[in-house]
């Protein structure tokens, strides 16, 4: 890795508290709760944007759901080296897109923020003005990324049958479902759980909001369900109708 990813390298993993914990599994036991209250069997997940510690998804579904294959990507080559190591499956350095191509990576100061969607000017001004937390999110780097579609890894990763897709792309989620149309057609992908800005402000220039994200999916028979708002995204979760 080269000198000029040396300004991300103060970042370093702490403990969480008690409360922190029950807040980061909260999600995805809830999540866990809704697939099992349906009765959808899941055998593989798909984790595309891993992101940067604490996050942990992929660990609380192998805890929970020691049967389940993994797979995790993590376009930031930061996050990618930071999670390598303790991840639960096979996590892979790349990106997922409309197509198969190379992408710039737009880094954000704490590198847990990175997208391939460019920062709005309103949301910039915004941030700076504000003088908070939220100034971490500023993009102030970028680097190529090689993207593939979600249908080219499906392929890699060999067809597997009963799918949960869990992705938090910081806004690209519609982009890279439009490179998942043959997987999503196939009937094996049984829920997602994605995210959406809200209708209040657009963090990144083409983020979908909820009406987007849903006028999509329905096309493939499934339904939605808001987990919770925060004051610029929402996490929403798909089930597909039986």
């Amino acid at each position: 890795m080269d000198n000029s990813y040396k300004k991300y390298n103060s970042y370093k993993r702490r403990r969480l508290t008690p409360v922190e914990q029950r807040w980061r599994h909260k999600e995805t036991v809830e999540v866990l709760a809704d697939l099992k209250q349906h009765n959808i069997k899941i055998d593989t997940l798909y984790n595309f944007g891993v992101g940067h510690w604490p996050h942990q998804e992929a660990l609380q579904w192998k805890k929970r759901r020691p049967d389940v294959e993994i797979y995790g990507v993590e376009p930031n080559p930061i996050t990618y080296f930071d999670r390598i190591n303790d991840y639960p499956g096979n996590l892979y350095q790349i990106g997922v897109w409309s197509e198969n191509s190379v992408q710039e990576l737009n880094m954000s100061r704490d590198f847990g923020h990175s997208s391939f969607l460019k920062q709005e000017e309103e949301w910039i001004k915004r941030v700076k003005t504000k003088g908070t937390h939220d100034s971490i999110v500023i993009i102030d780097d970028r680097v190529s990324v090689l993207c593939q579609t979600i249908d080219s890894l499906d392929n890699f990763f060999g067809n597997p049958d009963n799918i949960f897709i869990w992705m938090d792309i910081e806004g690209a989620e519609l982009k890279a479902l439009k490179g998942a149309r043959a997987l999503l057609e196939s009937g094996r992908v049984k829920g997602l759980f994605l995210e959406s800005a809200t209708e209040k402000i657009n963090r990144r220039v083409g983020e979908p909001k909820l009406p987007d994200l849903n006028r999509f999916l329905y096309n493939y028979g499934f339904s939605h369900k808001k987990y919770n708002t925060h004051p610029v995204f929402e996490n929403i979760l798909y089930l597909k109708k039986q």
